[in-house]
């Protein structure tokens, strides 16, 4: 007598749908091209919904606020849009390439080819250095500090940032230092010139969270990066 056994059944990755690893790497590579093709329009516009949604979590989680300080978050989305989206993307893919022929060329590398490489490791640390040297220790806090004081009204708000910056320094560099030193080498050594400003705004979503929960309430303080 023939048995009929029933067919077997599709298998399945355990856990549910087998084609979910395929579309995540669909997905994933869909991502990576559009920011190759679109880098300004990634970089700018994650920094902008990167600093208006950390604002609005310190300010209803950390400071239990019950309505949003809509001029506080204009601050700092408007500061995310224009110095780390529009004036950090220059930097990174316009200026710092210009400064240092090759470092597209020495990202593309394997890692281990890199660490070998003594000028592409002289031009992260010459990177490293203009970034922050110059742009988070010199230019970052007056920027921050007169868009600030801008919102705030004031008739005079570059000179204002400046004061605020002076007042600060002593503590507000350090501050940056500790955490953008590492952060940047890591960046500069590992990450290609399209995602250099996306990988920024992800920290920097740390180093706000930092600040907000150090110094949440005091509105001349609070900052963003």
């Amino acid at each position: 007598r023939r048995v009929t056994r029933p067919l077997p059944a599709t298998r399945r990755v355990r856990g549910g749908d087998p084609t979910r690893p395929r579309r995540r790497r669909v997905a994933r590579a869909m991502a990576v091209a559009f920011a190759r093709r679109h880098p300004f329009v990634v970089a700018s516009t994650s920094a902008t919904i990167k600093t208006a949604l950390c604002d609005a979590m310190v300010q209803y989680v950390v400071e239990g606020r019950e309505t949003l300080d809509a001029t506080r978050t204009l601050v700092f989305s408007s500061f995310g849009f224009a110095f780390l989206g529009c004036w950090q993307y220059t930097l990174y893919t316009r200026i710092m390439p210009a400064l240092f022929p090759g470092i597209e060329a020495f990202v593309a590398r394997p890692i281990g080819e890199r660490l070998r490489d003594a000028k592409g490791l002289r031009a992260v640390a010459g990177q490293v250095f203009i970034e922050n040297g110059i742009n988070n220790a010199l230019l970052y806090f007056p920027c921050f500090y007169s868009v600030q004081a801008w919102y705030e009204g004031s008739p005079t708000p570059a000179a204002d940032g400046l004061r605020t910056f002076r007042e600060n320094f002593t503590s507000d560099v350090p501050d940056i230092l500790t955490l953008w030193v590492p952060v940047q080498t890591c960046n500069f050594f590992l990450s290609p010139l399209y995602l250099r400003t996306p990988v920024t705004a992800a920290a920097s979503f740390v180093w706000t969270t930092y600040v907000s929960f150090s110094r949440g309430g005091d509105k001349r303080r609070g900052r963003d990066r």
